[in-house]
């Protein structure tokens, strides 16, 4: 996995991770594109948490426009600090470009509510 704003980063920053050299080395990236983790003002939204449909398509599409594939992209969608229309809205991101998807939340607590009424 990497961090989500290496997708948009146009360096390293100061993490020693550049998009272009990672999806040349491996077979599939999983960049987590949290809402949550992206500053304010990130791709012009002032609570990046509140958009999650539109962070993660945005991050998303950052990275396409990179140049790595979707075959090779897999990310993480937040399965943390979010209702579960809102994690729904990370996976109707990921499924509406093609991408399969991992929920990550670090306590493995996942809701069933977070799979259903997904209309991709």
């Amino acid at each position: 996995d990497i961090f989500g704003y290496v997708l948009n980063a146009k360096n390293d920053n100061g993490i020693g991770q550049y998009l272009e050299t990672i999806v040349n080395t491996v077979d599939f990236i999983s960049p987590m594109v949290y809402p949550s983790h992206y500053s304010k003002g990130s791709f012009g939204y002032s609570y990046p948490n509140n958009f999650p449909y539109e962070v993660v398509t945005a991050a998303l599409n950052d990275g396409l426009s990179r140049g790595v594939q979707e075959k090779n992209l897999r990310p993480f969608l937040q399965g943390f600090w979010h209702s579960s229309e809102d994690v729904r809205m990370n996976i109707k991101a990921a499924e509406d470009k093609g991408l399969d998807w991992i929920i990550w939340n670090n306590s493995s607590s996942y809701s069933l509510d977070y799979f259903s009424n997904i209309n991709s």
